[in-house]
């Protein structure tokens, strides 16, 4: 199991905490459950593994999109897998998605909606495609800094 985090570039640290990239480097995890604590982070993420369902207050068993945005989580959440593990994303400083994005933070607090609602042009598809053929952590992680630096 991997999981690493990267720094962003300098002219994100502002908005960006991090990069992340978790893979189950093709160990099945079906079945397994990943609790996480409230966090007042937001992040976007892309899953190039197999699907995975959400459990917080407002939703039970909610099976994600491939590419989304996650709001604020005010209390406890849980992640339940249904094979491998293979996800990369950027975790945001409070303001950063608004300042990036226009997002209403409001709006997406508990919440996992579709990044193809926030980004015009099908970018979100080529970054996607460019993720899942990308061979390592790090050529991924650069991917999402490189899509951020040209927002």
């Amino acid at each position: 199991m991997l999981y690493r985090k990267f720094h962003p570039s300098v002219c994100l640290k502002d908005l960006i905490e991090c990069h992340f990239v978790w893979d189950s480097e093709g160990e099945n995890c079906a079945g397994r459950v990943f609790d996480s604590p409230p966090s007042g982070f937001t992040s976007i993420v892309f899953n190039y593994a197999d699907p995975y369902s959400l459990t917080n207050l407002k939703h039970k068993l909610l099976t994600l999109p491939e590419a989304f945005v996650a709001g604020q989580s005010l209390y406890r959440y849980s992640l339940t897998m249904s094979g491998t593990i293979g996800m990369v994303g950027s975790v945001f400083k409070p303001a950063g998605l608004h300042t990036l994005f226009g997002i209403d933070m409001a709006s997406i607090v508990e919440e996992r909606q579709p990044l193809s609602g926030f980004v015009s042009g099908g970018q979100d598809s080529v970054l996607f495609s460019a993720i899942r053929e990308a061979a390592d952590p790090e050529l991924r992680a650069g991917l999402l800094d490189a899509f951020f630096v040209s927002e």
